[in-house]
């Protein structure tokens, strides 16, 4: 019974094998689709304070970073305008002269409505193209950018929705060819939507407390090609959901 056992686990496991050889394993299976995006640097947190704290920002206090992380929260900024600047080194420790550069700039208008716009450069630094013989063919500086705009409005003294139009700009090949395809800039555009709830003060023991709750849908938009190809892939579509408590010491 102990060695019939055994021969049923090691062929379970050998066929077990061979179909996720044959789901995974084959690049050419026509059958097997799998899904692309584009762009990550959508996703890449341009700010230090929210890095600092491991990539939270949909319910944190507002600043002016919100708008990546939560348009709605730019209704609850008391001051009545605030601009931002923050560079990046990405992978240094691998490549030198990979960076990502982040500006931000907000206006409230009045107390209950406040507009945003912002702009992410992504550089990838200088790649040296080649063919497929090894042949080189040119450098080049790829790099992805995106500029967006926000509005946010209070809908009560507690809660708010904002939205954010994005424009991205991809350009990664500076026109090469590519299996006898020219290449392109991928271009799309994209929209955020966002709400974001934050309490009356209450009594947390000794101290004074805030909760607050975020969510934010960020890079709904039209997928990106490369070529007249037809290929084209999806953009990092993104949920965000988090709470959190102030406390006032």
């Amino acid at each position: 019974m102990k060695r019939f056992i055994a021969v049923a686990l090691v062929l379970a496991m050998v066929s077990s094998a061979t179909k996720a050889q044959t789901a995974f394993g084959s690049a050419y299976n026509p059958d097997y689709r799998t899904i692309t995006t584009a762009v990550p640097f959508l996703i890449i947190t341009p700010d230090s304070r929210a890095g600092g704290m491991g990539d939270l920002g949909v319910s944190t206090t507002p600043d002016v970073s919100s708008i990546h992380w939560n348009p709605a929260k730019l209704a609850f900024i008391e001051e009545t305008q605030g601009f931002g600047i923050s560079y990046s080194p990405w992978l240094n420790n691998l490549v030198p002269d990979i960076s990502l550069s982040y500006l931000s700039y907000y206006h409230k208008l009045g107390r209950r409505q406040a507009l945003g716009a912002s702009m992410r450069y992504f550089s990838l630094g200088q790649i040296q193209f080649t063919d497929e013989l090894g042949n080189d063919v040119g450098i080049f500086s790829p790099n992805e950018f995106a500029i967006d705009m926000a509005y946010s409005l209070q809908l009560s003294d507690n809660l708010s929705a904002g939205v954010a139009l994005r424009y991205i700009n991809s350009n990664l090949t500076g026109g090469q060819y590519v299996q006898g395809l020219q290449t392109r800039p991928g271009q799309s555009a994209a929209a955020d939507f966002s709400m974001f709830y934050k309490s009356e003060e209450f009594d947390a023991g000794d101290l004074d407390a805030i909760w607050t709750f975020g969510v934010n849908i960020s890079n709904i938009g039209a997928k990106l090609s490369y070529s007249e190809s037809g290929n084209r892939d999806f953009l990092p579509t993104n949920l965000r959901i988090g709470t959190g408590m102030l406390f006032e010491v």
